[in-house]
């Protein structure tokens, strides 16, 4: 389990984010650049994409196979990897 804190100063200061998860979701990468973030993990045994747009969550992405990291070069631009040599890319 884990937590989200959000800076709307250059870091100078940090407050606990609202995150829509369930007490159901493990937390195992966390990637975002401006207002785009990522955070990937397991819901369940299966793996689960949740995305901030920079206004909201969006529902969770379900793939079969667990997350465990993550990486991106722009904020419409993600890569996660996972189980049994799973690749996911993200762009909108």
């Amino acid at each position: 389990y884990g937590q989200i804190y959000r800076s709307t100063d250059s870091g100078v200061t940090f407050n606990q984010g609202y995150l829509p998860f369930d007490t159901n979701f493990h937390f195992r990468a966390v990637w975002g650049t401006g207002s785009k973030v990522w955070v990937f993990g397991e819901k369940n045994s299966s793996g689960a994409i949740y995305r901030w747009d920079g206004v909201s969550w969006a529902q969770p992405r379900l793939v079969s196979n667990r997350v465990l990291g993550a990486f991106g070069m722009a904020g419409n631009k993600a890569w996660a990897v996972g189980e049994r040599g799973t690749i996911l890319s993200y762009t909108p």
